[in-house]
């Protein structure tokens, strides 16, 4: 009985982040291939549009932007991550003890570190 109470404690505190309820799991940017007509871009090796897309990205991780077009050399570029000034909510509930732990173990103290990409292939 004790362990289920603990363990549904831990899971209420999991899911309790500033971060995490504010911003979500995941970041929505803006990736443009800078102009060039039909590049196709993709992230993390998964084709997601061309030209000019809005997607969502995990947050707290660092994520692989390629732009291509056929007859031209591949364009790369890495999201960068950086802090979420947003966690620092949880001072105000638990002293962050737990809240800002839950938005550490889920990524979302961290954000894309850029909402807009430019990455164009070399034509």
């Amino acid at each position: 009985m004790k362990i289920k109470l603990i363990l549904t404690i831990i899971t209420c505190f999991y899911f309790s982040g500033c971060a995490t309820i504010i911003s979500g799991g995941s970041d929505h940017v803006s990736i443009s291939s800078g102009g060039v007509e039909e590049a196709t871009i993709s992230v993390d090796g998964v084709i997601i549009g061309k030209e000019n897309v809005i997607t969502p990205l995990k947050r707290g991780m660092i994520h692989n932007i390629k732009v291509e077009k056929e007859g031209c050399g591949d364009g790369f570029r890495a999201t960068g991550k950086k802090f979420d000034p947003t966690s620092l909510l949880g001072i105000l509930i638990d002293l962050g003890i737990f809240t800002m732990g839950t938005d550490f173990l889920s990524g979302s103290i961290m954000k894309a570190d850029q909402d807009q990409y430019i990455v164009s292939p070399r034509c």
